[in-house]
């Protein structure tokens, strides 16, 4: 494949990723509105994954949205109604340094027990 094949390749990526982010993002306002999570919205796990991540130096303040799924049990013996994490959106004002979005990253990962994949960590803008 020639160079410009490669370049259109590269350029319908990154125009995918983009419309997956912006995308995300419409979800995250949608279902928190303007409100921080780490100021009393969203559900139990988002707020305390915000209230740790937030205690990270350079994180700065954090909207984090989690989305879940029900966990299908292999023995449905009356067992506890489990959740299944399937992807993290966090939108954090000191993302912008990629040594705090790899650890924002990382502790997200940790935390919740899911892979790199399922978690995005997007800068936020100056108005927050």
């Amino acid at each position: 494949m020639n160079l410009s094949g490669r370049f259109k390749g590269a350029v319908k990526i990154e125009w995918l990723a983009m419309i997956a982010a912006l995308a995300v993002l419409f979800l995250l306002f949608l279902r928190n509105g303007q409100q921080s999570v780490s100021e009393g919205e969203g559900t139990e796990l988002e707020t305390r994954l915000a209230a740790v991540l937030q205690t990270v130096e350079g994180v700065g303040r954090v909207k984090v949205l989690v989305n879940e799924r029900q966990a299908v049990p292999a023995f449905s013996g009356g067992g506890a109604n489990e959740r299944e994490v399937t992807g993290v959106v966090i939108v954090a004002e000191g993302a912008r340094d990629l040594r705090i979005a790899l650890a924002i990253q990382q502790a997200t990962k940790t935390l919740l027990n899911v892979e790199l994949d399922q978690i995005q960590v997007l800068e936020m803008h100056e108005g927050g």
